[in-house]
């Protein structure tokens, strides 16, 4: 079952705008390749286990998931990065 899993996996990434896809792209920069691969079919595994469990159709959650359940944080990081690069320099709000 993990070898069919692992091969449904690799072909995750080359789906268009699907959850799998997007955590696919979402763990590749940290976790490496093989590791990746395991993490997206063991969801996979996770899915089809709650699917059949509640007798269901899959609702794939779409490709922005990520980038909508966590808004304020994505936001809060793009802001900070520029800055702690020195590319834009807000003035304090102390008073000098």
């Amino acid at each position: 079952m993990r070898r069919a899993l692992c091969q449904a996996a690799w072909a995750a990434p080359r789906t268009k705008s699907t959850y799998l896809a997007a955590q696919y792209h979402r763990l590749i920069v940290r976790k490496g390749k093989k590791r990746t691969i395991v993490a997206v079919a063991r969801s996979m595994l996770i899915i089809a286990y709650y699917l059949r469990k509640r007798q269901c159709t899959y609702q794939d959650l779409g490709a922005d998931y990520f980038n909508l359940r966590n808004e304020d944080a994505i936001t809060h990081r793009l802001v900070k990065k520029p800055n702690g690069l020195g590319i834009l320099r807000y003035p304090s709000a102390r008073s000098h």
